[in-house]
This record gives structure tokens, C-alpha cells and sequence, in this order.
């Protein structure tokens, strides 16, 4: 089965915002919707489909800020910048960790790096599903163990 567009447009922006706060780490940056955008959509676009690529870069930024992945200090009025974003501790943690004893001793943002570097215009929507898939599968452990952590020390 094939990805849907707007599901591939999600994936491809969420490794792209994510690897650009895990390689700046801890220093906050700002993040250009536009420019996560234009690094997303495929070289062939045509002008209308770009400038319609802006509203799922924003949204996506939404949903990591609102899932805990990541923060911002606010968003222009336009919401094509978000000032000061940064990784949670949450995503720090599931960057870092090695999904399997089974598999080559490769980290969730090791996976993010080899694709981003290799270029998002170019990623397959399979090979991106896949690294989204892997840190989207992690996260509900490291949430359950957090919570318990905090928990005990309390």
C-alpha cells in the first residue's frame, strides 16, 4: 500500500524539524515552515502546490509541539517561523535509543541523519514512513517510563 501524500508530507517534515533541533541541540532555533516546505516538496512541484505547502509544515509543527516532541517559545503572526524550538527531554530520549538488540546498533537519529542527508526531495515515502514509524513506535514506552520515574521520586 502506498503512503498518501499528505502523510508523506507529515513524515518528511517531522524528520526534517527533527533532526535540525537534534543537531543544534540544546540551543534553541528558529524553524521556517517555508523553508521546510520548499526542502519537502518533490523537485518537480509546481508553484501552486508550493505555496499550499505550507499550511501541513505548520500543522505538523502543531502536532510535535502539542505530542510533547518539541517546544517553542511562540509562532510569527503568520506562523511561517517558530521561535526558539527545541527537543523535549521526551524526544532527546527516543533520538538517542537503539530499537532493537536484533538489529545493526543504529539510533533513531542515526536513521533520521542517513535520510536526511541523502535528501528529502529524493527519500522514498517507504524509507521515511519506516524512521517515523520507529520513533512514533518508541515513544509511548519512553512516556510510561518517564511517568513512572517521576512518580516514584515524588
Amino acid at each position: 500500500m502506498s503512503v498518501p501524500p499528505n502523510i508523506d508530507r507529515f513524515n518528511k517534515t517531522t524528520l526534517l524539524v527533527l533532526d535540525k533541533l537534534y543537531l543544534a541541540f540544546p540551543i534553541p532555533v528558529e524553524i521556517s515552515a517555508s523553508k521546510v516546505a520548499m526542502d519537502t516538496l518533490p523537485s518537480d512541484a509546481e508553484y501552486d502546490e508550493s505555496f499550499k505547502a505550507i499550511e501541513p509544515v505548520y500543522w505538523t509543527i502543531e502536532f510535535l509541539r502539542k505530542e510533547g516532541f518539541i517546544e517553542y517559545s511562540e509562532a510569527t503572526l503568520d506562523g511561517t517561523t517558530f521561535v526558539q524550538a527545541r527537543l523535549t527531554t521526551k524526544s532527546l530520549a527516543l533520538l538517542g535509543q537503539v530499537p532493537s538488540a536484533l538489529e545493526p546498533q543504529v539510533s533513531v537519529s542515526d536513521k533520521i541523519r542517513g535520510v536526511v542527508k541523502g535528501g528529502m526531495k529524493e527519500a522514498s515515502a517507504e524509507a521515511v514512513k519506516k524512521v517515523v514509524e520507529s520513533l512514533f513506535t518508541n515513544a509511548p514506552t519512553l512516556v510510561s517510563l518517564g511517568q513512572s520515574i517521576a512518580g516514584t521520586t515524588q
